[in-house]
């Protein structure tokens, strides 16, 4: 909560909030943190379990995780692990699913941008290569389109993922749309647009 809007609509006491603000810590979540997340692990993994070690696969995976619990969360989970990890390793399969199904997504989505950027790069010395941004414009449809096929024609997801408003989302496929009778995405993968 904002303890000074609280303070100004009179549910916090003003001493009280000026007491504990004389000193502010501001600590950032620690999905803005990445490079405290496996320090952090290894040092609660050793403070519950003395000699386990974590893969490093479950590292990246520890890495991609954005942990809305900060790191409470990860303690948690670090806890859980050194109770149910067999051998002297901390792997993937240790962490629980929803770790597990948001590292593989990644995955996915890592492999489509890889396969993207390979086809544009096949591309670049093609027929069109020379008009001014045809290539930029070729590589924007593609991505668009293939992060509609990972949501599976769902627009407002698409839309959030690309980090652009469904509106804009809309007239680009509006504009797709012009260049060909149905739509680029129901004609390249197949997938029906929602």
């Amino acid at each position: 909560q904002n303890l000074e809007e609280a303070v100004a609509a009179g549910r916090f006491r003003a001493d009280l909030f000026h007491r504990l603000t004389q000193f502010r810590l501001v600590v950032p979540p620690l999905r803005d943190r990445v490079e405290d997340i496996v320090p952090l692990a290894e040092y609660f993994l050793e403070a519950v379990h003395e000699g386990l070690e974590i893969t490093d696969d479950a590292k990246r995976t520890l890495e991609s995780y954005p942990w809305p619990g900060n790191v409470r969360e990860l303690r948690n989970v670090i806890n859980m692990c050194a109770v149910t990890a067999r051998g002297h390793f901390v792997r993937t399969l240790d962490l629980p699913e929803r770790l597990q199904d948001h590292y593989a997504a990644l995955s996915e989505q890592e492999s489509d941008l890889k396969r993207l950027f390979q086809s544009v790069n096949s591309e670049m010395d093609g027929p069109d290569a020379t008009t001014p941004g045809a290539m930029l414009q070729d590589m924007e449809k593609r991505l668009i389109l293939q992060v509609l096929g990972h949501t599976g024609g769902h627009q407002e997801r698409a839309a959030n993922l690309l980090g652009i408003s469904r509106r804009t989302l809309s007239r680009k496929l509006k504009r797709y749309d012009a260049e060909g009778k149905d739509s680029p995405l129901e004609r390249e993968s197949g997938v029906e647009v929602v």
